[in-house]
């Protein structure tokens, strides 16, 4: 992978389109986001999200491709743009409970230190709608539903957090490792800056961009939702 780009580190495929929802599954369940009720909020492929004040370029992949990392310790090479003050992360958890996934991110300057940031990502439905974002998560995506296998709609509110930190001032950062998730997982679709958009699929890279098909406008099933189970 060149530095800068976070799409060869995906390892899991987490969003699907409405009418062919086995293809993919964010929790390992079956479940997974629907790319039209993204779409609904203006979360598409390769387009910018920000929260607390930093920009994030949500993954530039095809549906029910993989998506984001299941955070595992991997070490990310990073290409940041001058003048950053600060680093976040772009997720949520699956099979987490009210104290969210996540541990400990270790940032790598070129001079060689490190600085160091706990992220811990709510549940992406935070319970199925019973609970409350964890401490430190700002919601930076709110969907009306979310999709499971067999062509159904799961009419629960489903999230995507932001995780950020000051950076060290006066470094640049080379690197970045995420946690070693503990209390379920950990999923991080981008990795982005203050006031720029971020690492990700989309990187400003020769080579790095890639032109996809948008995402198909396609109804929910009529009378297909199914009642807010009690799984996360």
């Amino acid at each position: 992978a060149k530095a800068g780009e976070v799409w060869p580190f995906y390892t899991n495929a987490g969003i699907t389109n409405d009418d062919n929802t086995g293809a993919a599954s964010f929790d390992g369940g079956g479940w997974s986001y629907s790319a039209q009720a993204l779409a609904a909020t203006g979360v598409t492929p390769g387009s910018t999200v920000t929260a607390d004040g930093v920009g994030y370029v949500w993954p530039n992949e095809q549906v029910a491709s993989p998506d984001n990392i299941e955070a595992a310790g991997q070490t990310i090479p990073l290409v940041v743009p001058a003048g950053t003050t600060k680093v976040g992360l772009l997720g949520s958890a699956s099979n987490a409970g009210s104290s969210g996934a996540g541990g400990a991110v270790t940032v790598h300057y070129t001079d060689g230190t490190t600085s160091t940031f706990d992220a811990f990502f709510s549940d992406w439905t935070l319970g199925g709608g019973s609970g409350t974002p964890v401490p430190g998560n700002t919601t930076a995506v709110s969907t009306t539903y979310r999709n499971v296998s067999g062509n159904r709609q799961d009419p629960v509110r489903t999230f995507a957090f932001s995780v950020s930190a000051p950076l060290t001032a006066g470094k640049t950062v080379a690197s970045i490792t995420l946690p070693m998730s503990t209390g379920g997982d950990a999923h991080v679709f981008a990795i982005g800056f203050s006031g720029t958009a971020g690492a990700s699929s989309q990187a400003t890279i020769a080579g790095a961009t890639r032109h996809l098909t948008p995402v198909p406008q396609v109804s929910p099933t009529p009378g297909r939702a199914v009642p807010t189970p009690h799984r996360s």
